[in-house]
């Protein structure tokens, strides 16, 4: 199958498309296009999760699903706050942790 699901944006956008990805006959390629500096982390370092929350609950709905790729175009950074920035400081230092 030649299908591919490409979100651009943030983490919401992200995991919801990543969960219709796997969702779809099983499983199609999914290409992360991450749009802010958190989600660039974790599309890039750990995003095999795919999950929603649902009734109150985190991630209560997913599977897990790895992007075929992500593209990240810095650009997109440019426009982000100071308190977007710090937050995917917080995640590039988690991931460094994690997985070196």
């Amino acid at each position: 199958m030649k299908t591919v699901v490409m979100p651009v944006g943030g983490g919401i956008v992200a995991n919801t498309y990543g969960l219709a990805a796997g969702l779809l006959f099983r499983g199609i390629r999914l290409v992360q296009c991450p749009t802010s500096f958190l989600n660039a982390h974790d599309a890039a370092a750990s995003s095999q999760k795919q999950a929603i929350n649902h009734t109150g609950y985190k991630n209560i709905v997913g599977l897990y699903h790895v992007p075929t790729m992500a593209l990240i175009d810095t650009s997109f950074y440019e426009t982000l706050g100071v308190t977007e920035l710090k937050a995917g400081l917080g995640e590039l230092t988690k991931n460094a942790a994690l997985f070196g």
